[in-house]
């Protein structure tokens, strides 16, 4: 198998809905293969071979004893029979049929961790996904609905871009994850000074609501991106929740 590999330059990769042609380099390490599919391929004496994530098959010839520098696993079957994909990587050699010696991978045969992706109804941006909920409450009700009911916290908006995210997903005035109500200055929700990074005060903010209206500790971040310092008892606004990806 080992004189076959070295003969054969391409490879047909198999995965689901795509067949491609995969650019084979010898000696090991394998490289080429598509974007987010892992290293490990399983090889028939047809000269057919097969790429699957979590998959890693070599056969090899006889004289190969000690599989180095293969990718392989120990599932049993015939040469000439496509292989089991259910097996795992472990390190070592197994012989299994006759003399054809079948190979367990490497340990450093590994998947690709799948991606972290947001969940249904969630907006993916930088690694943290955001959800816009269309339901008036009161700033404590809107941090208790994020956190109880979407493991997530009031959006802080700690950079442009995230401003800008969150902006386009609400388009309207909304409550943001910023309040004093238990400090002297505004805080975000993750215990971050407001007033030590990227903010986006509108001007003459805040105001304290120029002593109009009680309890003007919480914050809102109108239609068009800017804060404002807000009641956080007496009137109902939309949201954003916010979580991080793993």
């Amino acid at each position: 198998m080992a004189a076959l590999v070295m003969k054969i330059m391409t490879m047909m990769v198999l995965l689901p809905n795509i067949l491609a042609n995969w650019p084979f380099t010898t000696p090991p390490p394998y490289t080429g293969a598509p974007p987010g599919s892992s290293s490990c391929v399983v090889a028939h004496t047809t000269g057919t071979f097969y790429m699957s994530p979590g998959q890693a098959k070599v056969i090899v010839d006889s004289t190969n004893s000690t599989c180095e520098g293969y990718l392989c696993d120990g599932n049993t079957g015939t040469a000439t029979q496509e292989l089991s994909m259910s097996a795992t990587c472990t390190q070592g050699c197994v012989d299994v049929v006759g003399s054809t010696n079948y190979c367990k991978c490497r340990a450093d045969c590994t998947d690709p961790e799948p991606a972290a992706t947001c969940a249904t109804g969630w907006t993916e941006s930088n690694s943290a996904c955001y959800k816009f909920v269309d339901v008036k409450k009161k700033f404590a009700d809107a941090e208790a609905v994020c956190a109880q009911d979407m493991n997530s916290t009031l959006t802080p908006i700690q950079s442009r871009d995230e401003r800008q995210i969150v902006k386009t997903l609400a388009g309207k005035t909304i409550w943001i994850g910023g309040d004093k109500r238990d400090t002297t200055d505004f805080q975000w929700s993750d215990g971050t000074p407001v007033a030590d990074g990227y903010t986006s005060w509108k001007s003459g903010e805040p105001d304290g609501a120029a002593g109009t209206l009680p309890d003007i500790n919480c914050m809102t971040m109108s239609k068009g991106g800017k804060w404002m310092d807000y009641t956080c008892s007496k009137r109902k606004k939309p949201y954003v929740c916010k979580y991080l990806l793993a």
